[in-house]
């Protein structure tokens, strides 16, 4: 049986949590773009979706993955070269 996605718990610019059938709940990297590659916002992000999930008390297992054609690349390492202004 396919598990459905019953609606979007949380979602950010960079990181979706689907709440799924059966206490499943799928966690989505939302940067294509940059093939889902890690930035500053994007961990926090994370953490933020982690926080989510361990005060979902019906949540059974997650699902991680990536939107687009990769997971994740690892670090953006130009983001994090980069200064701020």
């Amino acid at each position: 049986k396919a598990f459905l996605k019953q609606s979007c718990k949380f979602s950010t610019k960079r990181v979706q949590i689907h709440k799924l059938d059966n206490g499943i709940r799928h966690v989505e990297f939302c940067r294509p773009e940059k093939l889902n590659a890690l930035d500053l916002s994007m961990f926090m992000e994370i953490v933020e979706a982690a926080t989510q999930l361990r005060d979902d008390g019906s949540a059974r297992c997650v699902i991680l993955s990536g939107k687009g054609r990769a997971f994740c690349t690892g670090i953006d390492m130009k983001s994090i070269l980069t200064p701020s202004t």
